[in-house]
């Protein structure tokens, strides 16, 4: 990072700072920074672009000189596919002030395939900036770019946490499944208070590998909370996987709480979990321990037996 060179430009990025209107480039960012810029600095004349960018760094990886973030005055040359950087100012991990600095003003080619050419191709676009938000970028909510970032880097780490434990122990629910799903439990995972429950819920949902859900997402392991008394049910996470079993990523956002009437199957299976014996250790009617503990191949064979009864193969 280059020393501190003149008093002017803390005064100028304080101002900045204080009167910014931040929006989010979506499309450009790296690992451990998202990028951001003040819709209100953003100025043209002629083919170039100048406005003021702030990147903010993960929690976990401050940059070399220890700041978390670092806010730029840049112009872009469109048609020259150039920028140019005015003056930066960095801050810690609590979004305070630490230092100002000015550049020379060297103009340097955009580099291809970088974070640097995606925002040049967004700020150089026709309409930009227009107030309303679009699929190149939108405000940040409440103007708090360091909150959101610490929102966003501690959901990204909790999308590379399986919800599958290796300790996990799996029932079929019987009267849970159809023919192109079965449902699951991880008995280690229930939790009871009063009459709320909260567990693996269907604990891994196999999907008949003729049919796989949407973006070809063959199981998804969902942690949910039922509410027995109230007839309502809420997933808290879940985590999907691909037709081998692999993990692909976790979703941590809460979904609203739901009610149950009116979907015969989700009643059956409210029943079970909220019944006063729930759960047995060795099964139920209604539920069975799986053999082998391997919910994939338990699926296989239910829906090996399914396809089976559909053939009819005795003489006519």
């Amino acid at each position: 990072m280059h020393k501190f060179i003149v008093a002017v430009a803390l005064l100028i990025c304080s101002s900045v700072a204080n009167a910014a209107n931040w929006y989010m480039f979506s499309s450009n960012y790296s690992n451990d920074s998202l990028f951001f810029f003040d819709h209100d600095t953003v100025t043209r004349h002629g083919d170039e672009v100048t406005l003021w960018e702030k990147y903010v760094r993960d929690l976990d990886k401050p940059d070399t000189d220890g700041s978390y973030s670092t806010a730029m005055k840049v112009t872009y040359s469109c048609s020259k596919r150039t920028s140019r950087h005015h003056t930066y100012s960095t801050y810690d991990k609590n979004g305070d002030f630490i230092r100002s600095s000015q550049f020379p003003g060297e103009v340097t080619d955009i580099v291809p395939d970088s974070v640097g050419e995606g925002v040049q191709k967004v700020v150089c676009g026709k309409n930009f900036p227009r107030e309303k938000a679009k699929g190149d970028y939108f405000p940040v909510k409440y103007n708090d770019i360091f909150a959101f970032a610490k929102t966003y880097f501690s959901k990204l780490k909790a999308s590379k946490f399986d919800l599958v434990s290796k300790s996990a122990k799996w029932y079929f629910l019987v009267n849970g499944s159809t023919d192109s799903s079965a449902l699951f439990f991880d008995y280690n995972s229930i939790e009871k208070q009063g009459d709320t429950i909260t567990l693996l819920l269907l604990g891994k949902r196999v999907l008949d590998l003729d049919k796989p859900d949407t973006d070809d997402i063959y199981a998804v392991a969902m942690k949910t909370t039922c509410f027995c008394s109230k007839r309502t049910s809420q997933i808290l996470a879940s985590s999907i996987y691909d037709k081998n079993g692999d993990f692909i990523r976790t979703f941590t956002d809460l979904t609203n709480v739901v009610p149950i009437k009116g979907n015969a199957m989700a009643e059956g299976i409210l029943n079970v979990l909220c019944g006063e014996d729930f759960p047995q250790p060795n099964g139920s009617e209604a539920y069975k321990p799986v053999d082998d503990n391997d919910p994939s191949a338990a699926a296989k064979r239910y829906f090996d037996y399914l396809k089976a009864a559909k053939n009819d193969s005795a003489p006519k």
